[in-house]
């Protein structure tokens, strides 16, 4: 007999959206999230963290977490990769477009004029155009110095453009010019970076008033200011004709030695090289370029190449990533730890005390501490923040920083991190920005009207190609005990009863700390019949599958002190029913320890479980191997992790 009606009922952890890169501006920090959403915090005096106010976030309380708004980037707009420079911040999209925000002073942000972007409201979103580039191109790089007033992007090609302050050469352009000030600068009347006769970049990175390229065959070129031997060379490069292309010097690096990374401080420039080895070069006053000294390298002869030494990270450790700012530096080491030197007034080298590092003997290699992290934590990323912090992306998600207190996002908890003793590892808190914005969303359209105790809200039943879908949320730490979650659908009598026990307990076993979502979906006729048609086999991966677009997360819960009840409408109350839950060990749907309750009403019937499991579904006959997969349709629009209750067959 075929299948009538089929309901599905979850119980949800809202999913804390995965921070995947950190960026620092000179005095704000953003983040971007797995899902495309992009939260800056710190100094915003010039609309840096894109918000549409002025207010500085995350140096008072309420101000993180889901108090700190989400960058506005446009309709149905999210972000691939954010940088941040020295006051403003730009975005790469998923539509292959770029906006940036903030200080405009030098025309940074692109937009042929200088008018300052995301300081006040109607700024952002739709209203903030985006940058003009090269036409028939896909970039695939942005990128700013953290104390850089000019951006850059690379494109498929390995051309580069870059626009914005250009005092000293600095886009490469064989002028002092600022370019995007005016009309008739961006776009294709923007000309590319000329790197030289076969040359392309496969990396580039500014710093305040230089910029560097990683080309493919792995030499570095440097062109804009050459004070105390940024470019790796003495002079300026780039302010005046025939200085670019092949007239402009590769790096030496040493004999046979290749970059595999380059990035761009203040007024020093650092390459991590093919053996894990790193160099910097440039200027020296605070010890930045790690070499026990505070003398400058890179302007005199016979200062590059192999008479360069390379930074003494420890015994035995090479660098997996650098990152260099204001007046330090950073590297990441094959073991996870974390090295900071240079500037060190603000505790930003996360030592626990003030006093700077590489500037005298014996304080790089083994003398050098790494950072305290916490227990076993690892770092996946570092940021170096201008003069003032550092932050770091680690194993398990979180995001902590420190150094000037005000742009750290950590409250009003006290003064500066990382310059006292007991400040840093699990003293340190981490920064509260992997959330879901997904869930922010979805919150902002609950209907609160009868959000009492711990139940924040529902949505109205919608109908999807699969079926009729219901949604409460509930905040489970706020439910007693003895309370009962429930969703009631509006059209039919299918419901779902889940002791506030239930939820708790699969929250704490996805280290949820959110809203908590349950839900009831009743399928479609013609989404149920699939799973009325006889399997190909008794092979447990064959039969009907609904496309599973987004991955679960399957919590197994057994023996449930307390039962869940799922009532479910029938065509015939009189028809003979069966009840059964997919069993993951068995590969089966199995019927142990199901109670048929009772007759709730007319053309209703209601059972209990003691199990949470991976879906539910009334059938009028059951077969063995039908599987189910949860469709994007139906849950990825409003949490991207979800456990499901046990199944139901009549």
């Amino acid at each position: 007999m075929a299948m009538k009606l089929l309901a599905l009922t979850f119980a949800v952890w809202a999913a804390a959206e995965e921070v995947e890169q950190i960026t620092c501006g000179a005095d704000h920090t953003c983040a971007r999230g797995s899902q495309g959403s992009i939260k800056c915090w710190g100094e915003n005096a010039r609309g840096q963290l894109g918000i549409g106010t002025t207010d500085t976030m995350g140096d008072g309380d309420n101000e993180m977490g889901s108090n700190l708004p989400v960058v506005d980037l446009g309709t149905g707009r999210s972000a691939v990769e954010v940088t941040a420079g020295y006051w403003y911040a730009c975005a790469r999209l998923d539509d292959g477009s770029h906006r940036c925000w903030g200080n405009n002073d030098y025309t940074q942000l692109g937009l042929e004029s200088s008018t300052t972007m995301g300081d006040e409201a109607n700024e952002m979103g739709d209203h903030l155009p985006s940058v003009a580039l090269a036409s028939g191109r896909t970039a695939v790089q942005v990128a700013t110095g953290a104390d850089s007033f000019h951006t850059c992007v690379r494109f498929d090609d390995g051309t580069l453009q870059c626009w914005g302050r250009n005092n000293v050469g600095q886009l490469g352009l064989g002028n002092t010019n600022n370019m995007g000030d005016n009309q008739n600068e961006m776009g294709d009347h923007l000309p590319t970076v000329s790197l030289g006769a076969g040359h392309t970049a496969v990396e580039v990175s500014p710093g305040e008033y230089h910029t560097c390229a990683r080309l493919d065959t792995g030499g570095i070129k440097c062109w804009g200011s050459g004070s105390d031997g940024r470019l790796g060379s003495d002079g300026s490069k780039g302010d005046e004709a025939n200085e670019m292309g092949d007239s402009l010097e590769v790096v030496e690096l040493g004999a046979g030695r290749t970059a595999v990374q380059v990035v761009g401080g203040e007024s020093h420039t650092c390459a991590r090289l093919d053996d894990g080895s790193a160099k910097c070069w440039g200027r020296n006053n605070y010890g930045q370029l790690g070499q026990g000294s505070t003398t400058s390298i890179g302007n005199l002869a016979n200062q590059m190449g192999d008479n360069l030494p390379t930074i003494s990270l420890g015994t035995g450790r090479t660098a997996k990533a650098l990152a260099a700012g204001g007046s330090n530096t950073c590297a990441i080491l094959d073991n996870g730890a974390l090295k900071c030197w240079g500037f060190n007034l603000y505790g930003q080298l996360g030592l626990g005390h003030s006093n700077n590092m590489g500037d005298d003997a014996d304080e790089m290699g083994d003398f050098l501490p790494p950072v305290d992290l916490g227990t076993n934590r690892t770092a996946l990323e570092v940021a170096v923040g201008g003069w003032s912090h550092v932050c770091a992306r680690l194993d398990d998600g979180t995001v902590k920083c420190w150094g000037l207190q005000a742009y750290l996002g950590l409250g009003v908890s006290g003064g500066n991190l990382g310059d006292e003793p007991g400040e840093m590892g699990e003293a340190k808190a981490a920064v509260q920005e992997a959330e879901s914005v997904v869930m922010q969303d979805f919150l902002k359209n609950l209907n609160i009207a009868n959000n009492t105790g711990g139940k924040l809200g529902e949505s109205n039943e919608s109908t999807t190609k699969a079926g009729a879908v219901k949604v409460v949320a509930y905040d489970a730490a706020a439910l007693e005990a003895s309370d009962v979650a429930t969703v009631t659908m509006d059209n039919s009598a299918a419901s779902a009863k889940v002791p506030a026990g239930v939820l708790a307990q699969a929250q704490n076993l996805t280290n949820g700390s959110g809203p908590l979502l349950l839900s009831v979906m009743v399928m479609s006729e013609e989404l149920a019949q699939k799973f009325s048609e006889s399997p190909v086999s008794e092979d447990k991966q064959k039969g009907p599958t609904i496309t599973l677009l987004s991955q679960p997360l399957v919590v197994d819960v057994r023996n449930l002190a307390t039962p869940m009840v799922v009532q479910m409408e029938v065509p015939d109350k009189n028809a003979s029913s069966h009840c059964a839950y997919w069993n993951e060990e068995k590969g089966l749907w199995d019927t142990e320890g199901i109670i048929r309750v009772k007759d709730a009403a007319r053309m209703t019937l209601e059972h209990t479980f003691r199990r949470l499991t991976t879906s539910s579904l009334v059938l009028k006959e059951p077969y063995k191997s039908h599987k189910l997969g949860l469709d994007d349709s139906v849950s990825g629009n409003y949490f991207p992790v979800a456990t499901a209750p046990a199944e139901c067959r009549y």
